[in-house]
């Protein structure tokens, strides 16, 4: 995993992200995740690990979650004890979601809430060249004034930028910037072109269908399951890195 992901988008994106943490709790690594939205969902954790045949204990006790509600307590979080966090747990990653959100709040100055929001992104910059994946999920807030520096700051600071968006049969992922261009090809995996949609990294922009036909809606219990994307491509197989894998399962 190349540094900083970035996975924004619509709210559904939050959901994509907790999967993709499951993954990586399934494979065996210990996480570090950094709440700004009040996102983490135990049950939901808990739910794919009795799919997997796995004990949700067993999962939840290697993630490790931390919630800030004001952009000063974020900004504390992130610059100040997380590296400690990630080094003395250890975390072999950390998952971010939703850290513009606290950003928002019109009783800090604009200028300073700039950039504050500029040293977490800093903060987040200096764990990936200590060789820690960080995956940021991104929902799409209300646009207000301050919205397109945060985004900007966020893709920026990215190596790879993932973009989830309305589709006319549902919902898009789009590769806005794709993963490098590996070494060697990645390991095929098969996968029903009906059901599954394998994201391959090179090119420039490709989108790919989430969601395809005009009876298909997005009910609460809708789930992807996201089959590869690891965080060390040594330890779960060469070419995971390059492909990531959905299915929609109703």
């Amino acid at each position: 995993m190349p540094g900083l992901v970035l996975l924004q988008g619509v709210p559904f994106v939050m959901r994509l992200g907790l999967t993709i943490a499951v993954r990586w709790l399934l494979a065996g690594d210990r996480l570090c995740w950094v709440d700004g939205v009040n996102a983490f969902d135990p049950y939901a954790i808990a739910r794919l690990a009795k799919r997997a045949g796995r004990n949700p204990k067993d999962l939840l006790e290697r993630v490790y979650v931390s919630r800030a509600f004001t952009c000063h307590q974020l900004h504390a979080l992130v610059v100040g004890r997380l590296p400690r966090a990630v080094r003395e747990l250890p975390a072999d990653g950390v998952v971010a979601v939703g850290l513009g959100a606290t950003f928002h709040d019109h009783e800090v100055p604009a200028p300073e809430a700039a950039a504050l929001f500029g040293e977490v992104v800093q903060g987040l910059e200096r764990l990936t060249v200590r060789g820690v994946p960080v995956l940021v999920v991104d929902p799409y807030l209300p646009q207000d004034y301050r919205e397109p520096r945060f985004v900007r700051a966020l893709r920026r600071a990215a190596g790879v930028v993932l973009a989830v968006d309305p589709a006319e049969d549902g919902l898009a992922l789009s590769v806005v910037r794709p993963f490098p261009t590996p070494s060697r090809p990645p390991v095929p995996h098969p996968a029903s072109p009906s059901r599954r949609t394998a994201l391959r990294t090179a090119g420039k922009v490709a989108t790919f269908p989430l969601y395809a036909g005009p009876q298909r809606s997005l009910r609460p219990q809708t789930e992807i399951e996201v089959l590869t994307f690891s965080l060390h491509p040594s330890k779960h197989g060469a070419g995971s890195h390059d492909t990531m894998r959905v299915s929609s399962r109703t």
